[in-house]
């Protein structure tokens, strides 16, 4: 397997909608026996869609990009 290089930058407006689709990945290996799937996702887009709108002062986003594709 080779090495693939990655292209790391800081998160721009219209990157908005790829990170938001990504949520869903966030349960994909099972949430924790008190969390209902839906709750988990519903809450980490929720979190996500405001610090995107909104960061916090001194924060960064960074999206990590195959180069290859």
């Amino acid at each position: 397997m080779r090495n693939r290089d990655l292209k790391v930058r800081k998160a721009a407006s219209d990157d908005r909608d790829f990170i938001l689709s990504l949520v869903p990945r966030h349960v994909k290996f099972g949430p924790p026996p008190w969390r209902h799937p839906a709750q988990m996702i519903e809450a980490v887009e929720r979190e996500l869609a405001s610090v995107l709108s909104d960061p916090p002062i001194g924060s960064e986003i960074f999206v990590a990009e195959d180069t290859e594709c």
